[in-house]
């Protein structure tokens, strides 16, 4: 049984007053999960062209890549 199903389970057995508020409950969690993860999630192209100007990835990637493998040396 799954917590979706053993969740149903308990709640069947409730009286309607205790489920509305447990369905309130559910209902301002899903609202607040739904505001955070939109907060922190943005798109892959945001990210496009990042690092462009930065002195530190202006060379050839293989170089940067051997000088950055290197450091810890």
């Amino acid at each position: 049984m799954n917590s979706a199903d053993e969740i149903y389970e308990l709640v069947k057995a409730m009286p309607e007053e205790d489920i509305s508020k447990v369905l309130e409950f559910v209902k301002s969690l899903q609202q607040k999960s739904n505001s955070e993860f939109s907060k922190k999630r943005k798109p892959l192209s945001d990210y496009l062209g990042l690092l462009k100007d930065s002195p530190t990835f202006k060379d050839n990637p293989v170089k940067i890549q051997r000088q950055l493998r290197n450091e810890w040396d």
